[in-house]
Formats: C-alpha cells, sequence, structure tokens
C-alpha cells in the first residue's frame, strides 16, 4: 500500500492500539481505497482462506441475523455464571462474522463497550464496520481479519 492510499485510511483508535502484537493496515476494497477493515500486517491468513468464507457475506449475514436470540442467551449466561461486567468493557471477539449475533447483542447489553472483532472473512467485516458507522460506533469497533497462527 503507497503512502497516499495509507494517508486516507481510517485512524485506529488510540483504545485498539497495541491490542495485537503485529502492525494492523487497512484493507483496500477493488479499487485500491482503504477500507475500515484492518489486517495484521504479517498475517497472510486472507490467502488462505476459501471461498467458502468469502463468498455471498451478504446472504450468510442475512441467513443468520438472531441479534435478539444471541441478547437473551448472554444475559442468561452473565446472569447464571453471577459475573459482574465493567461498565465499559474491552471485548475480543472470535469469529465475528458480521457481528450480528456477537457484537450488536454486546452493545444492547453493554453501551460503553469496544470491541474487536476478528474473522477469517473481510467481507463480513465490512458489513460490521458499515453498521457500526451507521450506528455511530465506528470509534469503538475495530475489525480485523485474521487466522489462527500456523
Amino acid at each position: 500500500m503507497d503512502a497516499e492510499t495509507l494517508k486516507a485510511a481510517p485512524a485506529l483508535p488510540d483504545w485498539a492500539q497495541g491490542l495485537f502484537t503485529g502492525e494492523l493496515t487497512p484493507l483496500v476494497d477493488d479499487a485500491g481505497q482503504p477500507t475500515p477493515v484492518w489486517a495484521i500486517a504479517r498475517d497472510a491468513s486472507e490467502a488462505r482462506i476459501s471461498d467458502q468464507f468469502k463468498a455471498n457475506a451478504g446472504q450468510y449475514h442475512a441467513r443468520y441475523a438472531a441479534s435478539a436470540h444471541f441478547e437473551g442467551l448472554f444475559r442468561q449466561a452473565i446472569a447464571g455464571a453471577r459475573i459482574k461486567v465493567a461498565e465499559a468493557p474491552l471485548i475480543l471477539d472470535l469469529g465475528s462474522g458480521s457481528g450480528v449475533n456477537s457484537v450488536v447483542p454486546c452493545f444492547s447489553l453493554f453501551p460503553g463497550a469496544r470491541q474487536a472483532a476478528t474473522d477469517l472473512s473481510g467481507d463480513l467485516l465490512a458489513i460490521l464496520a458499515d453498521y457500526a458507522a451507521h450506528e455511530g460506533l465506528a470509534d469503538r469497533v475495530v475489525c480485523v481479519v485474521m487466522d489462527q497462527p500456523r
């Protein structure tokens, strides 16, 4: 990514600096413009991901969206475990997808939360980044494409 494109990239929120061991760089769209979805610079996971996880992200998002259901499950689990959650927790979500079943319910349950959302699919994370921007939460969600290390 050239310096001019990098300059146009969205800023990584201060709270997200240093969460990952590698440098985060924004992914670029088909037009070569930076997106609000990040990748760990040294991680080549995008190249290892099968098309199954990259194709039809919008359909996948719509098919599996059940925010209210998962919010209820989270409430039950927290109550059952008698967990006291901080007012503004920092949440790491592994396998976020579009965030509809994890990030979205967590913002309902924990309005002050900051969330690092990770997934194999940059396309699903782009859906989450768009949602966060639309809801005024872009400064509280960092979307990072990543896979398990080899």
